[in-house]
C-alpha cells in the first residue's frame, strides 16, 4: 500500500506540474498575442509630436514628467519646448525636449496616458557618425525591428542615472556623435522616426495607412515580430532587471 501510494503521489504531482506548465505557457502565448494584434491594429503617426499652434493636444503634466524636467533644470540642460500628440482618441501625451550644452544627445520626456494607461518615459537619443542611433531608455517599449538603434533599457532610471548611463555608452561607441540642432530639436526627432520608419517599409515591417503617407502600421510580419520577439525582450529584460523593478519611478510617492 505505501508503494502504491508512494507512485499515486508522485503521478499527481507530476500531473500538477504539467498542468501548471501549460498555464504559464498558455500565458505567455495570449500576451505574445495581444502585443500582435495590438502592434498590427496602432496606427502611427509620421509626425505624432507638435507644439500647440500646430495641432498638438498637450496632456497636464504628470508628476513623472514634472519630476524629470526638474532634474533636466538642475543638470543643466537647455530645454527646446513642450509638445503634444496629434492623434487624439486614446493618446493624451506630453512630451518635453532637452539637449545638452554640445548637442550631441536630445533628451525625450514624456508623461500623459494611452488608453488611459499611465505613460512615463525617457529617451536619451545622439546619431553616431557610423549611421547609428544610441538610444538609452528606462521602460522597454518593444523590439526595435529597424536595426537603427543601438538601445539599452535601464528600468525606472531617474534621468540622473540615464544620463550617466547613456554618456558612458557614447564614450564607448568608438564614434563620434552628430551634433543637433537645439533650434529644431523636434524636427531632429522627427528625422530619427521618419529614418527609422523607413528602414521598417523596405523591410516589409510596415505599410502606409493613407495616400498621405501620414499614418502607417505595422504589416503582418511586422506585428508577429514585435508580438514574439518584443515579449521575449521584455520577459528577458525583466529576469536581467528583476532588482530595478522595486525602484520607483521619478515623481512617485517615495520615489526619487
Amino acid at each position: 500500500m505505501a508503494a502504491g501510494g508512494e507512485r499515486y503521489t508522485r503521478r499527481d504531482t507530476m500531473d500538477i506540474l504539467g498542468w501548471a506548465f501549460l498555464v504559464v505557457l498558455g500565458v505567455l502565448a495570449l500576451s505574445a498575442v495581444a502585443i500582435t494584434v495590438a502592434a498590427l491594429w496602432e496606427k502611427q503617426r509620421v509626425r505624432p509630436f507638435a507644439p500647440a499652434e500646430s495641432g498638438g493636444v498637450l496632456a497636464e503634466p504628470t508628476p513623472y514628467l514634472l519630476a524629470q524636467e526638474r532634474s533636466a533644470e538642475a543638470s543643466g540642460l537647455t530645454r527646446c519646448g513642450s509638445f503634444g500628440d496629434t492623434r487624439g482618441g486614446l493618446y493624451r501625451l506630453r512630451v518635453s525636449l532637452w539637449v545638452d550644452d554640445d548637442a550631441r544627445t536630445l533628451a525625450v520626456i514624456g508623461g500623459g496616458t494611452i488608453a488611459r494607461t499611465p505613460f512615463r518615459r525617457t529617451m536619451l537619443l545622439s546619431r553616431l557618425d557610423d549611421g547609428r542611433v544610441l538610444y538609452t531608455v528606462d521602460e522597454f517599449e518593444g523590439k526595435d525591428l529597424s536595426g537603427l538603434y543601438d538601445a539599452k533599457v535601464l528600468m525606472n532610471a531617474d534621468l540622473v542615472e540615464l544620463w550617466s548611463a547613456h554618456q558612458q555608452r557614447l564614450a564607448g561607441s568608438g564614434t563620434a556623435a552628430r551634433r543637433l540642432d537645439p533650434r529644431n530639436a523636434l524636427a531632429e526627432l522627427d528625422a530619427v522616426e521618419s529614418e527609422r520608419l523607413r528602414l521598417l517599409l523596405d523591410r516589409g515591417l510596415a505599410r502606409w495607412v493613407d495616400i498621405s503617407r501620414g499614418t502607417w502600421r505595422f504589416s503582418v510580419k511586422g506585428a508577429f515580430l514585435m508580438g514574439t520577439l518584443g515579449f521575449l525582450g521584455q520577459l528577458a529584460l525583466g529576469f536581467e532587471q528583476q532588482e530595478r523593478t522595486k525602484l520607483k519611478r521619478p515623481g512617485a510617492g517615495g520615489g526619487r
